[in-house]
């Protein structure tokens, strides 16, 4: 796989994937699929169980493509039913479902500002950018402290235990996607440098170990 696409959703609906693969098509925008499934069913029933599929896309393509999902989506808000959730949110909180688009379906992101266009409190395209670029700002943010994390992975570093290597590289090395295609590494600064010296540690740990072996054997 190119390392120029990163994962933009994971499917478990092979008709979903399929009609919005179609859409990218349509307005030829490149993508990558990986089949992510479980080869085996434990359930021996040929359902949907474990299947995963990972459509990637360019990020440089993932405003574009929330776009046009958005305008192709086509819904008759007349028909909601009376008792359905959104209708109940106050003011604050359908501003809140615009801006966390990531978090809503597209039915609900477009409902949201639907009801508040009809409460007379329409936001604008420059407002609905700005709510988009603090949600992206505040998930860049690098996960809480990774101190029992980060303990364990010094622990099994220095008992030569593999991983206690795979500890420090994942903490060194795991980024997040955001809704704007942006990676950004999750952890913090402070985490990552521990997880650079838990990665010195184990790789030093193992080396010796591998020697001490190969010493025991040659004698």
């Amino acid at each position: 796989m190119s390392q120029d696409f990163i994962t933009y959703e994971r499917f478990e609906d092979t008709k979903l994937l399929k009609e919005l693969t179609e859409l990218l098509d349509e307005h030829h925008v490149q993508y990558e699929l990986e089949d992510n499934s479980l080869a085996f069913d434990p359930s021996m029933s040929n359902s949907n169980y474990g299947k995963e599929y990972l459509l990637k896309l360019h990020p440089t393509d993932f405003e574009k493509v929330h776009d046009l999902r958005l305008n192709s989506e086509k819904y008759d808000f007349s028909e909601i039913p009376a008792d359905y959730y959104l209708l109940q949110f106050t003011h604050d909180e359908l501003v809140d479902v615009v801006a966390k688009r990531d978090e809503w379906s597209s039915f609900d992101y477009l409902l949201a500002q639907q009801l508040l266009r009809d409460g007379g409190k329409e936001l604008s395209a420059e407002e609905i950018h700005t709510l988009h670029e603090e949600r992206n700002s505040e998930l860049a943010q690098p996960e809480k402290s990774q101190g029992t994390l980060v303990t364990v992975g010094f622990l099994l570093a220095v008992l030569g235990g593999l991983f206690g290597l795979f500890i420090g590289w994942h903490l060194v090395n795991h980024k997040k996607n955001l809704p704007n295609g942006e990676q950004v590494f999750a952890y913090s600064e402070t985490d990552r440098k521990s997880g650079k010296t838990i990665l010195i540690i184990g790789s030093i740990a193992v080396l010796i170990g591998i020697g001490i072996r190969v010493y025991t054997k040659l004698n």
